[in-house]
This record gives C-alpha cells, structure tokens and sequence, in this order.
C-alpha cells in the first residue's frame, strides 16, 4: 500500500535533517569508508522516499482529474434529464395532451334561487388557440373587430369561443351571445384563465 502524501514528506524532512547532521560530522571529523556508506545509504533512502512522493502526487493528480470527469459527466446527465423534462412539458401544452383539466363547482345566486353547475375545461393546443380566434372574429360577423373595438367586448367573444372549442362540461348559454349573465360567463372565464396560466408556469418547473 502506498504511503500518504503528508508520511512521505515527513519521512523526507526527517532523513533529510539526519543526512544534513551527518555530514556535519563527517566535515568535522574527516571522513571514512563505514561513514560514507551510511551515507550513502541514507541518500538512497531519500531518492526512494522522493519517488515514492512523486509516484503519490500521481495518482492524487490521476484521481482529481478522474473525479472531475466523473462529476462533469453526473452535470451532463442532470442537465439532458432537464431538457428531456422540459421538452416533455412543452409538447404536452402544445399538443394539449396533458391529463390536467380545469374543474369547479359554481354557485351563484339569482333572485330567490341558486344557479348551480359543474365547469370541465382542458388547455388549448395551437389549433384550438386559431380556432378559438377565428370564432370570436365570427361571432362578430367579422364587424368592427379591430383596435378601436371595446376591450371588453373582445374578452367577451373570446371568452364565449374558448367555452365552445375548450368547454367539455360548460352550461349550453355559455356557447351563446343570447346570454344576459355575462357576469357569471366572464367570472367563469377569468377562473379558467388563471388556472391555465398557472398550468403553464408549473408545467416548465
């Protein structure tokens, strides 16, 4: 088994300061055959503890660069699995084949008795998006549907086409323009609004 990093430097320092002191010695008293081989042998030392430091530094390099790797290639996966996942909502609001819907229970009061009904709406594809424009353009007859026109009265169109092309359970005078509670209409409206911007917002999260 290898020597750590830090045990070989500090096998290093002690020969090191040993050979230095020896030396020393040698200088001071003059030297001889038994002395040189010590020191010698203490020089091999060194040289083998150096290559073992080197061979450590090595492999400290090889495991930093492999967990880099590793850890680059974990970011990959993370990132594809959220473009996967964010493609995936996005084909979903624009095919308009997500499972969620718009549902509410509705109660309002009219005079001496209760408008009670039940709302199922789902979120419009491209498609539907043109088709309901083009409707609130004929519900209109194509007359004065332009800038200058009322804004309230385009939310009402729209409104009234979105319950005809989106509506999967709506009141049957919510696909009309005889309705007199246009009140009740565009509250329902609103909901549904909010509700599929709030669908759209989750849906890319």
């Amino acid at each position: 088994m290898s020597l750590t990093q830090q045990q070989i430097d500090e096998n290093i320092r002690k020969m090191k300061a040993e050979t230095s002191k020896k030396k020393e010695i040698l200088q001071s008293k003059g030297a001889q055959s038994d002395d040189l081989d010590d020191n010698a042998v203490a020089a091999r030392k060194i040289k083998y503890l150096e290559d073992q430091l080197a061979s450590a530094k090595k492999e400290i390099d090889n495991a930093n660069n492999e967990r880099d790797r590793v850890s680059e290639q974990l970011d990959n996966i993370k990132d594809e699995k959220t473009m996967q996942r964010d493609s995936a909502a996005m084909d979903e609001i624009i095919s308009g084949s997500s499972v969620k819907k718009f549902e509410k229970d509705y109660t309002f009061k009219a005079k001496d008795q209760d408008i009670k009904f039940h709302v199922t709406m789902h979120g419009p594809n491209i498609s539907e998006l043109a088709k309901i424009n083009a409707m609130a353009l004929d519900l209109n007859d194509y007359s004065d549907y332009s800038e200058e026109m009322d804004n309230g009265l385009k939310n009402v169109f729209r409104a009234i086409a979105s319950f005809i092309v989106l509506g999967d359970n709506v009141p049957d005078w919510f696909k009309s323009t005889d309705s007199y509670r246009l009140d009740i209409l565009m509250y329902v409206y609103e909901d549904f609004s909010n509700w599929y911007d709030t669908f759209l917002t989750t849906q890319l999260q």
